[in-house]
């Protein structure tokens, strides 16, 4: 497997509002999901699968991530609110520290 993370690395000072984000509903509540990773997987000379990471927050904690998940690239204005909540359904928790308390 190849691995190529586009992520700035942890403790970044980088604000997570530069991230690419998009805000979406599930239910009556509001959440933000942001571009935090990008990578390829495959071996050469397959040119792999793009790949990106979702990191969720909560709209009332915009720099607290909540959730993560792994999913194929494309992006975010291509999602509907439904495909992000079933990703957010999906996503594991943050690691302590890190958000998720």
């Amino acid at each position: 497997m190849r691995v190529a993370m586009d992520a700035p690395p942890p403790g970044d000072s980088r604000p997570t509002k530069a991230l690419p984000a998009r805000r979406f509903l599930v239910g009556e509540e509001e959440w933000i999901a942001r571009i935090t990773g990008r990578t390829v997987s495959g071996t050469r000379p397959d040119t792999g699968a793009p790949l990106m990471e979702l990191s969720f927050y909560r709209a009332d904690e915009p720099d607290d991530p909540r959730r993560h998940v792994l999913t194929v690239e494309r992006d975010l204005d291509h999602f509907y609110d439904e495909d992000l909540g079933e990703l957010l359904e999906r996503a594991r928790p943050a690691a302590r520290g890190e958000g998720g308390r």
